[in-house]
């Protein structure tokens, strides 16, 4: 039956208000909002931030709904110079579909409320880079222009003059409305504030005392222009200024003990705190030569507690943990098999006739194939000395550096790698986890990546996944050492359900598509207090051995949380290879 008088909150639900109609409402995963998730907006802002507002990330979980708008001048957003100026995240429990609430506001001068619909439903999470994707329509959201003088007060003043303000001027003091230009253009009406007097006295012939000179104060000088002499008087401190009477008052708490030096009038602050007590130990610096600790070289520290087995979790992503591993462990995917692997969701990896020069590395220390649980390392039986050289010629042509052991080499089965290598996997964010392992402290993860050009539109990165485990509100969180080719950025970051949070970066020079580097990513506890956790990040050139980069930071251990996750693999909207999948034990 047809509804004649649909609500219309009903009737937004039915198509995508409170988009505009020029908006895609595709996501930058390519996944589309859903059309019943925003059931009414209003939304008014300065125009200072931007004339077009549109959503920039919107996420529905088990547990929380969230909504963030952003401003810009740009449709296209780039570059990326775009304001965050509101957004709102509702806990599932207490929302009530159809209902009003208010936008919280991240700019001045910003309202507004919104309306969630019934597509809360349905669990989604999307990021929005441009307006072509979120624009909001200006039925829904429309800039305003703040008055020219949105308020007039004594300079430094507390308290300000709003609203319909009537100026009186006395004697010397007096006010004209005049033309100025100012900055360029010509204003008309402009309030001009001037001092004024009579240079006789109109009974005698006298010259009276200059008004400018009854105003100047007792130095006779002008404090704003600095031409008072020396000592320059006291204008703010740090930021604070004097109140009317000239007094700044400062409140000492805490350790302070506060002494006052009677020859210039000046304050002495004593706490009885050394360095140590003021400072996180994970970033004390040296004390003899005044270094941090990312600018010393590691220092290899035995635990005073030996590491705990892995624990095996009482969820799971794919499927049971039920495999303890060996180590060091090696999987060459030389078989075309990516032994323990699950693919995230949607996420697509498969296989690729294409290798790193250097995958040897990874043979160098696990048992053979025969053996169980390691996997892509055939032994190959050949007549060594104790005396062998560095390099030894294999019957194929290839030489093997450096990779001996227990006089036999380790060559993989064929050249082979696992990635993203299908068109739709570099459209949307992939992630293949190593299950049969769900320990990340005290491990050292490696391989060889190579990025290549992909679909138009793609990204080029690749990276190393460490920590994955879902979090109270069912979000996952996860740490990454990434590789973005776009922006020549090699760093670490933790994912805290909705956006990746940069920890520590930095940039490289010379890296580009279609050559191959090792990735190395560990984590250990902080030796000293336990209190987090150390992650050290690696780069260096295959193709190119001149690039190197090492990237040591420190995650909490409240974010870290338990040591039962699972790593992997990770590459957003990028066609990346994997050359292989290697485990070490590592100490801090």
């Amino acid at each position: 039956m047809a509804i004649r008088n649909n609500h219309w909150y009903n009737l937004n639900e039915q198509h995508y208000y409170p988009l505009d109609d020029t908006a895609s409402a595709i996501s930058d995963a390519g996944e589309l909002l859903p059309s019943a998730l925003i059931a009414d907006l209003r939304l008014r802002w300065p125009i200072t931030y931007g004339k077009y507002a549109f959503i920039s990330a919107a996420a529905v979980t088990p547990y929380l709904v969230t909504v963030l708008i952003e401003a810009t001048d740009d449709l296209d957003n780039n570059p990326s110079s775009s304001t965050l100026i509101a957004g709102v995240t509702l806990p599932k429990t207490s929302l009530t579909v159809g209902r009003t609430y208010t936008l919280t506001p991240f700019q001045p001068g910003v309202g507004g409320y919104i309306v969630i619909g019934s597509g809360i439903a349905q669990i989604y999470s999307g990021k929005f880079s441009t307006p072509r994707q979120g624009l909001l329509t200006p039925r829904a959201a429309r800039a305003s222009r703040r008055p020219p003088v949105p308020t007039i007060a004594i300079e430094n003043a507390a308290n300000s003059l709003k609203n319909l303000v009537n100026l009186v001027a006395v004697p010397p003091l007096y006010l004209t409305t005049e033309t100025r230009v100012i900055d360029g253009v010509t204003y008309d009406n402009v309030i001009v504030f001037r001092l004024s007097q009579d240079d006789t006295s109109p009974l005698t012939t006298a010259t009276t005392d200059s008004i400018f000179a009854q105003f100047a104060g007792p130095c006779g000088r002008r404090v704003g222009s600095n031409s008072c002499p020396d000592p320059q008087p006291i204008q703010t401190i740090n930021g604070v200024a004097a109140d009317c009477e000239g007094v700044i008052t400062l409140d000492f708490r805490g350790c302070a003990l506060v002494g006052r030096n009677t020859i210039d009038c000046g304050v002495v602050i004593d706490c009885e705190l050394g360095l140590s007590a003021s400072c996180e130990p994970p970033y004390l610096p040296n004390l003899t030569t005044g270094e941090l600790p990312s600018e010393s070289p590691p220092v290899v520290i035995t635990p005073p507690v030996p590491p705990q087995p892995p624990i095996v979790p009482d969820f799971s992503i794919s499927e049971s943990v039920t495999t303890l591993l060996a180590l060091p462990y090696c999987d060459t995917f030389d078989d075309a098999t990516a032994h323990g692997f699950s693919p995230l969701g949607d996420s697509l990896f498969a296989f690729i006739s294409d290798d790193s020069p250097a995958e040897l590395f990874c043979c160098d220390g696990p048992p053979p194939a025969s053996l169980e649980f390691q996997y892509g390392c055939q032994d190959v039986s050949i007549s060594v000395s104790e005396s062998v050289s560095e390099s030894v010629s294999m019957s194929n042509s290839m030489v093997v550096d450096h990779y001996l052991v227990k006089y036999k080499v380790k060559v993989p089965e064929v050249a082979s790698s696992y990635g993203t290598i299908v068109p739709d996997a570099q459209s949307r964010t992939n992630i293949s986890l190593f299950t049969s392992d769900a320990q990340s402290l005290y491990r050292v993860f490696t391989t060889d990546v190579k990025i290549v050009a992909g679909q138009t539109g793609s990204y080029k990165n690749a990276g190393l996944i460490m920590n994955y485990q879902l979090n109270n509100f069912g979000a996952p969180n996860y740490v990454l050492a990434l590789l973005d080719l776009d922006t020549s950025i090699f760093g670490v970051y933790f994912f805290n359900g909705l956006n990746l949070l940069s920890l520590s970066s930095i940039a490289v020079t010379g890296v580009k598509a279609d050559d191959w580097y090792r990735i190395q990513l560990s984590a250990v506890p902080d030796p000293t207090t336990y209190t987090s956790v150390k992650l050290t990040a690696v780069l260096t050139g295959v193709t190119n051995p001149g690039i190197s980069a090492t990237i040591n930071t420190y995650l909490a251990s409240s974010l870290w949380n338990t040591d039962a996750a699972n790593s992997g693999f990770y590459a957003r909207r990028s066609k990346s290879y994997f050359s292989y999948w290697r485990i070490d034990e590592v100490t801090p």
